[in-house]
């Protein structure tokens, strides 16, 4: 069933040096959260467990493919856990989020 809502929001960074990679951020939702449920899912059209890892692995296909990069799975090394962490603290406050 086709719903007529906007599914993805994104936005991408890509930068190519000192190493190439690229900044994605976005979602798609499996379900409507608790909090916006009027919000477009996978659940509306699909069931989200069995769309959910095909769905991720076509997706990290499409970005490798697209952008011309080889995917690397791994978890975030300790200076990329700290700036995320940073960037977390500095998006936690109200007045920083409203401008």
């Amino acid at each position: 069933a086709r719903t007529g809502r906007k599914l993805v929001g994104s936005a991408q960074r890509r930068l190519r040096a000192p190493h190439a990679r690229v900044l994605h951020h976005g979602s798609i939702p499996l379900r409507a959260p608790q909090a916006t449920p009027f919000v477009a899912s996978i659940a509306d059209v699909a069931d989200p467990a069995v769309v959910s890892p095909a769905l991720r692995a076509a997706l990290a296909a499409e970005f490798a493919a697209a952008l011309d990069l080889t995917p690397v799975p791994g978890d975030l090394d300790a200076e990329e856990r700290a700036a995320a962490e940073r960037a977390r603290d500095a998006f936690a406050t109200f007045e920083l989020r409203v401008r």
